[in-house]
């Protein structure tokens, strides 16, 4: 008769090895999800391009700078007309009344000319405030941006198996063959299994890093999940 107690439990093995994997991988989407509420909360709380561009725009002075020089050029192209009316029904022929408009537009040329230096004066400052404010927003950015690789890194090594402890064990059997040393059975069979380990961590870590530069091109905002092996996507402003 057959001691059932020397029998391996396998279900028992895989039931429990599946129940770890399920709750590591909620762990790690809950801590994704707390990312990426975080990172969405950040960027909702600056001050959007086209907010900063009028805010900016407004305290330079440009927005109206900028008017005034629109005004002052649609005057100059309106001359021609404005004292041809003005002189209708008088004694003044094309010449004259071409001399008039040139002399009225001479007149005019010294206030459109202050005018357009004051608005490229402000434009050159709202450029520069524009440049600095995007600078420090994308500053304040990038933690997350830093946090998110490496939890990226940490969750492909925690799903793959390929942990840092794992990775150090690794080298030091690739270094030993290097070295010219004869592995055994056992460090071969050890060496192959870390090795696919590594593979499913780097495959995980290129996916991860291919939809990052789609999102950065897109601006679709998605997220390569590699505790899920899924795309996440969310509003990011």
């Amino acid at each position: 008769m057959v001691d059932m107690t020397l029998i391996p439990d396998f279900e028992g093995k895989a039931a429990s090895t599946a129940s770890a994997r399920a709750k590591l991988q909620a762990g790690q989407k809950a801590e994704e999800t707390g990312y990426l509420d975080r990172y969405r909360g950040a960027i909702a709380g600056q001050e959007t391009v086209p907010a900063m561009y009028s805010r900016i725009a407004r305290e330079t002075g440009m927005d109206v700078a900028g008017k005034n020089v629109a005004a002052l050029n649609t005057q100059l192209a309106n001359l021609p007309y404005t004292y041809g009316k003005a002189t209708r029904g008088f004694d003044v022929n094309a010449n004259q009344l071409e001399r008039i408009t040139a002399a009225k537009a001479a007149e005019l040329a010294p206030t459109v000319t202050a005018a357009a230096n004051q608005y490229a004066s402000a434009k050159d400052v709202a450029n520069t405030l524009m440049s600095a404010t995007q600078t420090q927003q994308a500053k304040e950015l990038q933690p997350y941006t830093t946090e998110q690789s490496l939890m990226t890194n940490r969750i492909a090594r925690e799903t793959s198996g390929f942990t840092e402890q794992a990775e150090l064990e690794y080298n030091g059997l690739v270094a030993k063959m290097n070295a010219g040393i004869t592995l055994s059975e056992g460090e071969k069979n050890r060496a192959a299994q870390l090795e696919a380990a590594k593979m499913q961590r780097d495959a995980q870590l290129e996916i991860a890093r291919m939809n990052q530069q789609k999102d950065a091109a897109t601006g679709t905002g998605g997220r390569y999940s590699t505790s899920t092996g899924e795309m996440t996507y969310g509003d990011w402003g």
